[in-house]
């Protein structure tokens, strides 16, 4: 039985035909776009162009007037805000590993709709298995 993203690929085939390049094709990441262009690949059997294929995040900055801030400059700002809570706790250059991954972790937890108390309580129960003693007491 053929994926969706193989019966996508042979349905706008089969609908448009040499004029898929006036086609924009949207997908929830980039990795589904990858993938349905090779499924389109082995639908089509003579040389034609491709339709555009961007993800939801690139159609939303393009349609948006707002720019997403850069990765360096979003791991400055957690750093100051982190300096707020904690002043000289650490110097950037050791925090920036794990303040990139923090973000990156913040990021997924968005996209995802992960409920947040639900993940801090599973943290926090990890966190207390780590210790030695807590499970004696």
């Amino acid at each position: 039985m053929p994926t969706f993203l193989a019966t996508l690929a042979q349905q706008l085939y089969r609908q448009h035909g040499n004029a898929l390049q006036n086609l924009t094709v949207v997908f929830p990441n980039k990795r589904a776009g990858v993938f349905f262009q090779q499924y389109l690949a082995q639908a089509i059997s003579k040389p034609i162009f491709s339709p555009k294929i961007i993800s939801i995040e690139t159609l939303v900055q393009q349609l948006s007037k707002l720019q997403i801030a850069s990765h360096t400059t979003l791991v400055a700002q957690l750093y100051a805000t982190c300096q707020q809570c904690q002043p000289h706790a650490e110097t950037f250059d050791r925090f920036y590993a794990w303040g990139a991954m923090l973000l990156h972790d913040f990021d997924e937890i968005d996209k995802y709709l992960v409920p947040a108390h639900q993940l801090f309580a599973n943290l926090s129960d990890q966190k207390a298995l780590e210790q030695p003693d807590a499970f004696l007491t």
